[in-house]
């Protein structure tokens, strides 16, 4: 088993958010990269010019809304835990560093 880094977690998952096709035409981002198959990505994010009415969670960036649906239960799941992993990422450790001590004289 490989473990990820949650940079690594956060990349995989951003890779397959789709992105307007006018924001990569414009250089603002890359285009989607999704795996063999057509699986669904793990977090399904919209995006239009209006504030949705109601979403799990919405962003507006550049004049743009970007959202995840009140009503997808897996993409709320997903988006959970990426915050309780970046929280988790954050806390100060319990375990203090080693002191080192040098003897003077």
């Amino acid at each position: 088993m490989q473990t990820r880094s949650l940079l690594d977690v956060l990349a995989a998952v951003a890779a397959e958010i789709p992105v307007p096709e006018e924001d990569v035409r414009d250089g603002e981002t890359i285009a989607t990269v999704r795996a063999p198959g057509n699986r669904r990505p793990i977090i399904v994010i919209h995006t239009g010019p209006t504030k949705p009415a109601a979403s799990y969670v919405a962003a507006q960036i550049d004049g743009k809304w970007f959202w995840v649906e009140s009503t997808d239960f897996s993409s709320k799941v997903a988006f959970t835990i990426l915050g309780i992993l970046k929280s988790v990422a954050e806390s100060p450790s319990s375990i203090a560093p080693p002191a080192l001590t040098i003897p003077a004289g």
